[in-house]
């Protein structure tokens, strides 16, 4: 028997109406006999319970539009003038943008009312419900909004900073709330994290964290950061790990995301949440930090082929492509006598080259940057540049001089006087200011290494060869692998190719190996050939 007219109850009070244990009436909720509110499910509506005990249909339904007064009150408000609409978006951003705070009463003077405005979750399109309660005095549209929120199956989580949590209301209703600084859009917030990162990483690393932010801010830059949950980010990594994109011409997806571009978006992801929840961090919000729970996606893409050297007959043939293009045969011929990078190659000055002692000297790179809007999300076309070697710290280990043949030091000659003479790229050179620069576009401006691979990839193209495999860096594994079977020391080959450590170095042995091995792998079968013919 219900003693208390009541809007709400809590579990023990349920238990006592109906004379049976806590224990049993959670059951009777789990199990949906009777409806429960609150984000813990450990509210019962006085018109749910009316319904579950059966009684009078008529009390039922008016208790639906009752009002909560079993609360001590200076005053019964009168309610009558209080009206419950939908609030739009403009209204919305205009209420935001005065500092109005939801589920707390304002004043608008526009309207001449009091005003509390709140939201109610996201409906089937995903659009956030959101309502607005007016009335006259505070008082009553207070009132209007403790009965109009308990008769609601799901209310948003609310901000702790909020009327509605400081004096209790949420917790009693059992509603979840939050640090009122994750009421901002994940989008808003990544984008302080991306432009805090843009002056301590290189402009290459930067430009690949912003395309790879495509793919986070589509799947999430539309959630509030109070929305944001260990499944969401679970899910997200799911999604990247089956989903396929369409690689080289093909325009159906066709191809899983690389292992590093998985592990880039975690590293990136984890940064920005690690930071969320960092009191020490400008990116602080109050905010759990789920990837720590969250594992490292592994991805369905097949392994890479291994790189393999070229062979003689390889080189020739792609040198016999090339030569009648003095540019890029310059550029291929330096490649593959020096192991330099492309775009090391490719940055070399005139200052570089020893024509009297036979020597290249690496210290530079051709590389591309851009400006970046984080605000607008626009970018600039890229454009050529040249800067200090990859990872080139003070003690510039990767700078270094290689020597050259003299058919090499004629070749440069050549390309040099050509430089010189031809009147259009001179001009050019003096126009864009890089007569220094052994390469360059015939107008005499800066080219993107892209520029030089597509005229090489025509060259190769004109001469019938198929573009698979004539890569222009396989010539620094071709020059890395001839050194390993010379029997050069290692620490030498590590010094020659301008690597920080001896990885590559190492791999390139461990694939020569394992050519020697299978080369010893034919004495057995051999032997076994052999016997069989015995038996014959």
């Amino acid at each position: 028997m219900i003693h208390e007219k009541k809007a709400v109850f809590k579990i023990e009070e349920v238990a006592t109406i109906l004379g049976i244990s806590k224990e049993e009436v959670t059951d009777l909720i789990t199990n949906g006999d009777v409806t429960a509110v609150g984000s813990q499910k450990n509210i019962v509506k006085y018109c749910d319970l009316m319904k579950f005990m059966g009684l009078d249909e008529t009390e039922y339904k008016n208790s639906q539009n009752s009002l909560d007064i079993s609360e001590n009150q200076r005053s019964n408000p009168h309610t009558s003038s209080c009206e419950v609409n939908d609030l739009t978006e403009e209204e919305w951003d205009k209420m935001k943008t005065t500092v109005k705070k939801e589920h707390t009463p304002y004043f608008n003077r526009q309207k001449g009312k009091w005003c509390i405005a709140l939201s109610l979750g996201k409906n089937e399109e995903g659009k956030r419900i959101r309502k607005i309660i007016t009335g006259k005095t505070e008082e009553e549209v207070w009132a209007a909004y403790k009965e109009y929120i308990r008769q609601q199956d799901e209310v948003a989580p609310i901000a702790d900073d909020t009327k509605c949590a400081k004096d209790g209301f949420a917790q009693q209703m059992g509603l979840q709330t939050y640090h009122h600084l994750q009421d901002v859009t994940f989008r808003e917030h990544y984008k302080k994290f991306l432009a805090s990162l843009e002056s301590s990483i290189s402009n290459d690393t930067y430009t690949s964290y912003i395309e790879l932010s495509t793919h986070i801010l589509e799947a999430m830059g539309d959630l509030k950061m109070y929305e944001l949950n260990q499944q969401i980010l679970v899910n997200f990594f799911r999604d990247m790990v089956t989903k396929q994109y369409s690689a080289g011409k093909s325009t159906i997806p066709n191809t899983y995301y690389s292992q590093s571009t998985l592990s880039k978006l975690y590293d990136l992801l984890k940064r920005f949440i690690t930071g969320c929840s960092d009191q020490t961090s400008l990116l602080y919000i109050g905010m759990t930090n789920y990837m720590l729970s969250v594992r490292k996606p592994k991805s369905n893409a097949l392994p890479k082929e291994e790189i393999k050297a070229f062979t003689d007959e390889e080189i020739a043939t792609i040198f016999s492509a090339v030569k009648e293009d003095a540019l890029i045969y310059c550029w291929i011929r330096i490649l593959a006598e020096t192991g330099a990078r492309p775009s090391e190659a490719l940055a070399l000055q005139w200052k570089d080259i020893d024509f009297e002692e036979g020597s290249i000297s690496i210290n530079k790179a051709l590389s591309k940057t851009r400006t970046h809007n984080i605000e607008e999300e626009t970018r600039t076309t890229p454009y050529a540049i040249i800067k200090t070697l990859k990872n080139d710290g003070a003690s510039r280990n990767h700078c270094r001089k290689i020597p050259i043949s003299k058919g090499l030091v004629d070749l440069l000659k050549q390309w040099q006087q050509h430089t010189n003479y031809n009147k259009k790229m001179r001009e050019g050179r003096v126009e864009h200011q890089t007569t220094q620069q052994v390469f360059t576009s015939p107008s005499g401006g800066l080219w993107k290494y892209k520029d030089y691979n597509q005229k090489y990839k025509r060259l190769l193209k004109k001469a019938g060869l198929s573009l698979e495999g004539f890569n222009p860096y396989r010539f620094r594994h071709t020059f890395c692998t001839y050194l390993v079977e010379n029997d050069v020391h290692v620490k030498y080959i590590q010094m020659l190719m301008g690597d920080s450590t001896l990885e590559t170095v190492m791999n390139t042995y461990a694939n020569v190996e394992k050519e020697k091995a299978y080369q010893q792998g034919f004495i057995t079968s051999k032997r076994i050939q052999n016997i069989a013919e015995a038996q014959a």
